[in-house]
């Protein structure tokens, strides 16, 4: 009996000298080699697959226990996929012509392989494409740009204008980035002269320095709106509201939200002032007619019949550091739709459903804050840039928060809401 446990100690000892040398000649793959000179052998048995503005290159991986990586190059483009892969993309490829492409393995010295050629044709490329639906149109004061990314690519969009202000010629150019599916651009803050005209040429760029000849789409002469300026010289809000869970005079059907919980008022939402400090509390809390938080709406009598054009939304102030700088919370608004009330269908007609984007990029709290100070601003007819026809109630109808990606019920706070409209 003792003879047998003591074999199968060793038997177990061996396993475990087997299993630790395994894991150092392993793990020895990955270290690095400074006397190893030899170049490993080059991928074999190539064949090629066209994709959009690319090319898929499929090979045999070289046996060698060295190899760490293959790697493809045209120009000074060079892609890399790990050892275990047997194929690798080639991105960048802008023109429809034949491409020739070298690839070659890569060991763990960093030794390079023979390069081994292969030559195939891309299909057109994301940015050819989208270059084929721009669409540029007079927005107020600018020009907005909308275009189609069915790759859903993140490439930039190139805006040159050009325009005279004050007699001086100017020609500028303002650059985008988008991966979204219906691309959407705005080129505002344009105050020109009345019959002055803004000439527009529009190209799409990828991230390997390509770029789409520039589309010319002639010259627009612009829309004008402005804020719709509602206090008197004595501060008085010229707009009024439905007391919560009451509609408005003329019935139609939905009523105003509760809006005075904790430290928010209903009149917070239209008194002017952003909230823009921990401890403001400058915003209102709003919920349904039942208490709960449901998706609410705020109604407006703007006090006279205006032509609408635009939305701006203020997020309240978190007053907590560090939660997305303060701003854009689970109780800010992240989706919204806005109506008027049109008398002659005696119905509440919607412009739109609109999403306010969350920031990208590692941002600082201070960023943050100004980005929610300024506010998310909307064109109520954002592809068809236009003006409402004359109205007296607007709706807000608040949706989603941010939260859970735009999935969360709608949030109870709010800080501002503005308005455009033709002037009068």
């Amino acid at each position: 009996m003792n003879n047998i446990k003591t074999y199968l100690k060793y038997l177990s000892l061996c396993a475990l000298v087997v299993a630790f040398f395994g894991a150092c000649e392993e793990g020895g793959r990955f270290k690095m080699s400074s006397d190893d000179n030899v170049p490993p052998a080059p991928p074999t048995e190539l064949s090629s697959k066209a994709l959009n503005g690319g090319i898929r290159i499929y090979y045999k991986i070289p046996k060698d226990e060295d190899l760490m990586s293959i790697e493809a190059k045209y120009g000074d483009n060079i892609f890399a996929v790990s050892f275990y892969t047997d194929s690798i993309d080639v991105k960048g490829l802008f023109e429809l012509k034949e491409y020739t492409i070298e690839v070659y393995a890569v060991d763990k010295a960093g030794n390079k392989s023979q390069p081994v050629e292969i030559r195939d044709t891309p299909l057109e490329s994301a940015i050819s494409k989208i270059a084929k639906t721009f669409n540029v149109l007079p927005g107020f004061n600018g020009f907005v740009i909308n275009w189609r990314n069915e790759m859903e690519e993140t490439v930039s969009i190139f805006a040159e204008y050009e325009f005279t202000q004050n007699g001086v010629k100017r020609e500028l150019l303002t650059v985008f980035s988008s991966n979204d599916t219906l691309g959407f651009a705005i080129v505002g803050d344009l105050v020109l002269g009345v019959n002055e005209q803004v000439k527009v040429k529009v190209s799409a760029g990828d991230n390997y320095n390509n770029r789409t000849e520039a589309v010319d789409k002639g010259s627009l002469t612009l829309l004008y709106d402005e804020e719709i300026i509602h206090f008197d010289e004595d501060g008085k809000n010229l707009w009024s509201y439905p007391v919560p869970f009451y509609e408005p005079p003329f019935g139609g059907g939905v009523v105003q939200a509760w809006g005075d919980a904790m430290d928010g008022r209903t009149e917070c939402f239209i008194d002017g002032i952003i909230d823009d400090a921990p401890g403001s509390y400058n915003y209102t809390f709003i919920s349904g007619d039942d208490g709960n938080v449901i998706p609410w709406n705020f109604l407006i009598d703007l006090g006279d019949y205006y032509e609408l054009s635009r939305v701006i939304v203020h997020a309240r102030h978190g007053g907590e550091v560090g939660k997305r700088g303060q701003y854009f919370s689970g109780d800010d608004v992240g989706i919204f739709a806005t109506y008027y009330w049109d008398e002659e269908l005696e119905d509440w007609v919607q412009t739109g459903i609109y999403k306010n984007p969350m920031p990208e990029g590692n941002l600082s709290d201070l960023q943050w804050y100004r980005l929610g100070k300024a506010g998310h601003m909307h064109y109520l007819y954002p592809y068809d840039p236009k003006f409402t026809k004359p109205v007296r109630w607007f709706r807000f109808e608040c949706r989603n928060s941010f939260d859970s990606n735009y999935t969360a019920g709608p949030p109870v706070c709010v800080s501002e809401l503005r308005l455009f409209s033709k002037p009068k």
